[in-house]
């Protein structure tokens, strides 16, 4: 088979198995026991929070809420009342003009003699002009003279400006008034308190909306049987202590309705606009779908956002490789050839006390611990004797400023000489030892015989007839230890504080960032796939009997 027809059906056996891992992957994931997207929802998330975060992973999917009803929201950062006028208009350029009205209300201070504690307006549900409106107001009072003896009323400012004074009355634990809401707008009402004895007084801010009759609202109708508050109405919102929204649920008989925008009036009078438009909601797919939607964005690299820090997660890896080549692609190479070399020479000198002397190094460096090597290493060189920095990338002086061009590779060089020794000294050892064995494995081989009887030199025996087949297992273990290469090492990184994958994966492991963690290993189950095909092609050319 010729090596581009081998690539080919290599490649389609390599998304064959990505395929495969994915859906194994899906089916533990996300078809176990209970609810799957807890692992990636962050504790405190606001519901709009956590139906984004579903549809992005693919477990649902945006669609119109049920009903007609458009919603927007305002800041309520300031107590007091809210007034809001709002604009609608359908397809056929008809406008029409609604009311609302919200209330922050005034925590009373501590101690007070007498406290309004909540005031109330009936019919609560939408309002129309027209509607007589009852006004109740509920009091404390910590002096002894009882409620009956106090004195309520409460001034009521119209749309137009004018104010009316509507005296309260006690009974029922509460004192009560009406007033006719006779045009629309946004009516303010002041509840005030008294105490004859003491002089003790207490105020209440309010208000409430009045609205056009639905024949002066034509061709636009309120729909008043899609929510029990009514056509028209304000709300706390659910996610936020410091907003509410405006609902507004109107049809046209002209047409749709095109756009409903408005201002909303602070207690302070400053003013806010305000839009509303239908939400959307989060409806959960089928699995199907949820696994087509999976491995689409895996296999193209749409890993999501990090949860940290809200980025691309492929722009963070991608930020990272760099380093990570740079280290660890030095270090494979370096401890490669190093071992291949040191291999060779303990093959060749079998037997003496240099061997002896080599091999038990290569095992106290191959059994270290790289952790508490790259340790001594950073007591010793970085803060004992200060020959090297602590740790980091360099390129950045003493006091902040970047570097560039020579001065900033220099810098980068010098920073990566501790952990390039680390990973040097540990990992070439096992290259020694795995190069030496197969050497003295070769050398037995009846093809070795031959060519010393055909009289050729010692040294092209070695090298150019045992050496390049005993290369064979190396080149596998090199292969796929290159697969390796952009994962990093999560110890190394860590001890040295290189911003590389490795320190990359372990910082969002323990911040529980599934993106980030989830892109990081398929990549390197990719890697490692790509490094087994690179690991046959060089079988068959370092070994012609090998065929692809």
């Amino acid at each position: 088979m010729g090596l581009r027809n081998y690539l080919v059906k290599r490649a389609l056996q390599t998304v064959v198995t990505l395929i495969v891992v994915l859906v194994l992957m899906f089916v533990l994931f996300r078809l176990m026991p209970g609810d799957p997207t807890i692992f990636f929802i962050q504790p405190g998330s606001t519901p709009e929070q956590r139906d984004t975060l579903r549809v992005a992973y693919g477990f649902a999917e945006w669609q119109p809420a049920p009903g007609v009803f458009q919603r927007g929201s305002y800041a309520t950062l300031i107590s007091g009342l809210y007034a809001i006028t709002l604009n609608i208009q359908d397809s056929a350029g008809t406008n029409r003009t609604v009311y609302a009205a919200y209330v922050v209300p005034r925590v009373a201070p501590p101690g007070s003699p007498v406290i309004i504690r909540d005031v109330a307006v009936a019919p609560s549900r939408h309002v129309l002009a027209g509607t007589t409106v009852t006004l109740s107001a509920q009091v404390v009072t910590g002096s002894s003279a009882t409620l009956s003896t106090l004195q309520a009323w409460a001034t009521v400012t119209a749309p137009g400006g004018a104010a009316t004074n509507v005296s309260l009355a006690f009974g029922q634990d509460v004192f009560q008034g009406t007033y006719a809401a006779s045009s629309p707008g946004t009516y303010e009402a002041v509840v005030e308190v008294f105490d004859p004895a003491t002089s003790n007084h207490a105020e209440y801010r309010t208000g409430f909306a009045a609205n056009v009759a639905a024949a002066d609202l034509a061709p636009i109708m309120y729909v008043e049987d899609e929510d029990a508050r009514g056509a028209v109405f304000t709300a706390p919102s659910p996610s936020s202590a410091t907003n509410a929204q405006v609902y507004v649920i109107v049809t046209s008989q002209a047409g749709s309705i095109q756009r409903i925008t408005g201002s909303v009036v602070q207690p302070d009078g400053g003013t806010q606009s305000v839009t509303l438009t239908h939400p959307l909601i989060a409806v959960a797919l089928p699995e199907w779908e949820q696994l087509g939607y999976y491995l689409t964005g895996m296999l193209t690299g749409n890993f999501g956002n990090s949860f940290t820090t809200g980025r691309p997660v492929w722009t963070e890896i991608s930020e990272r490789v760099a380093p990570t080549l740079l280290l660890f692609g030095s270090a494979t190479i370096l401890s490669v050839v190093l071992g291949i070399l040191g291999g060779v020479l303990l093959g060749w000198f079998r037997g003496s006390k240099g061997e002896i002397a080599a091999i038990v190094g290569s095992l106290f460096f191959y059994s270290m611990p790289i952790f508490w090597f790259g340790i001594i290493l950073l007591y010793l060189f970085a803060l004992t004797w200060q020959f090297f920095p602590k740790g980091g990338y360099g390129c950045v002086t003493s006091t902040g400023v970047l570097m560039t061009g020579v001065d900033c590779t220099v810098d980068i060089l010098w920073h990566m000489v501790l952990p390039l020794f680390t990973l040097v000294i540990v990992n070439f050892a096992g290259y020694i030892l795995l190069m030496r064995n197969s050497l003295l494995e070769v050398l037995g081989e009846d093809f070795i015989t031959v060519a010393k009887a055909k009289g050729l030199k010692d040294r092209t025996v070695m090298y150019k007839h045992a050496a390049r087949n005993a290369m064979l297992p190396v080149t596998t273990v090199v292969a796929i230890a290159m697969a390796t290469v952009i994962s990093g090492g999560v110890l190394t990184e860590t001890v040295f504080s290189w911003p590389g994958m490795g320190y990359y994966f372990i910082a969002r492991t323990l911040s529980q960032d599934y993106p980030a963690v989830q892109a990081a290993f398929f990549i390197l189950a990719l890697l490692t796939i790509l490094g087994n095909v690179v690991a046959d092609v060089a079988y068959a050319y370092l070994d012609p009997r090998v065929r692809l």
